[in-house]
């Protein structure tokens, strides 16, 4: 069964929060700290930092 994380990064930097859901919470943050999202709004700081992280058995509950 996959297992799905709805988190809640926050940069200090800029002093703003991002929410997403992933399958894969670690890789994630370090997608949006490394701007492998171009274009997206993480790419406005370098300092993402999971605030609070939700684990969902199923995507229906996202």
């Amino acid at each position: 069964m996959k297992q799905f994380y709805v988190y809640i990064l926050y940069s200090r930097s800029i002093d703003q929060y991002y929410i997403g859901y992933t399958e894969n919470i670690d890789s994630r943050v370090d997608q949006h700290n490394r701007h492998v999202f171009k274009g997206s709004f993480t790419d406005r700081a370098e300092d993402w930092d999971v605030f609070y992280l939700i684990l969902c058995n199923s995507e229906n509950q996202i």
